[in-house]
């Protein structure tokens, strides 16, 4: 049961490698998902750099180079899977510099597709998150990114 005025907080990464964009396909929904997850209790959302690097770890493996954006380039709230809670989420850009992607249990693919075609893999919310991420052209990384 949803509680209203609760929410919990989410990074998410939109990564692109060239001018193609990481499209993760969920094994519950089957529908196009961001990498990233929700933040722990323990975490700081003043100091997320170590929840981005466990986040990445989870849902892309350990041999992944990314370079991402410090800070979010934008914010867009969505319900959660199972329509029991509402999350924040916090967009992060990154680059993907190379290494081997291997996906969790959450995920059954991943593309990499021009932006224009990823969108036809997203619904609901989601969709609504890349809609604003195509309203700004090509984010940058900003000062200082963070490689992981």
């Amino acid at each position: 049961m949803k509680q209203e005025g609760l929410f919990e907080v989410a990074l998410k990464l939109f990564v692109r490698k060239g001018d193609e964009l990481l499209v993760l396909i969920a094994a519950n929904t089957k529908q196009g998902d961001f990498p990233g997850g929700r933040m722990d209790m323990t975490d700081s959302l003043f100091e997320r750099e170590n929840s981005l690097r466990r986040e990445i770890t989870e849902e892309l493996g350990g041999s992944v180079s990314l370079k991402v954006s410090r800070e979010p380039c934008f914010i867009f709230p969505y319900t959660s899977k199972n329509n029991t809670q509402e999350v924040l989420g916090l967009a992060h850009v990154a680059n993907y510099e190379g290494g081997e992607i291997i996906l969790s249990e959450e995920h059954i693919k991943m593309l990499w597709l021009p932006v224009e075609e990823a969108v036809k893999h997203y619904e609901g919310d989601f969709l609504k998150g890349i809609e604003k991420y195509l309203t700004f052209d090509r984010l940058p990384l900003g000062e200082n990114p963070i490689s992981i």
